[in-house]
C-alpha cells in the first residue's frame, strides 16, 4: 500500500492523527514488533527524517505515550522536527534510545536499564 503524499509543512496532522504519509525526505509510518517477553504483537507509530536510522518521533501506542529524538543532526531535520512535531508533550530521547522505543517500545528503555 503506497502512503499518501503530503507536503512537510502540512503534515503535523498525520502525524497528530497517527496516520501513514510520505513527505519530502520525512514519513510516519506504524512499526510492528513482538512484545518484549511474549508473542503479543505491538504496533508504535514512527515518524522518521532521510532514513530508518533517524526516528524523529515515536508514539508508544502499548503506553500511549510520544518520545522525541534530542540529538541534532543537520539544518533540515532540525526543520523536519518544528514541521512534524505532534504539539503534545514528548519524552526527550537519544537517537540509540529511539531506536530502542521503535523496535520494543518503552519497555525496552526499562529493560535497558536493567542490564
Amino acid at each position: 500500500m503506497s502512503k499518501p503524499c503530503v507536503a512537510n509543512r502540512d503534515a503535523r496532522r498525520s502525524v497528530q492523527d497517527l496516520k501513514v504519509f510520505k513527505g519530502s525526505n520525512t514519513w510516519g509510518e506504524w512499526y510492528e514488533t513482538n512484545h518484549v517477553g511474549s508473542n503479543e504483537i505491538i504496533a508504535n507509530y514512527v515518524v522518521y527524517s532521510f532514513r530508518y536510522t533517524w526516528p524523529l518521533f515515536v508514539f508508544d501506542n502499548l503506553a500511549q505515550v510520544w518520545y522525541e529524538n534530542v540529538d541534532a543532526f543537520s539544518q533540515t531535520t532540525k526543520k523536519h522536527k518544528t514541521q512534524l512535531h505532534p504539539l503534545c508533550d514528548t519524552i526527550p530521547l537519544n537517537v540509540e534510545d529511539m531506536r530502542i522505543v521503535v523496535r520494543e517500545g518503552g519497555v525496552g528503555l526499562i529493560s535497558k536499564e536493567m542490564v
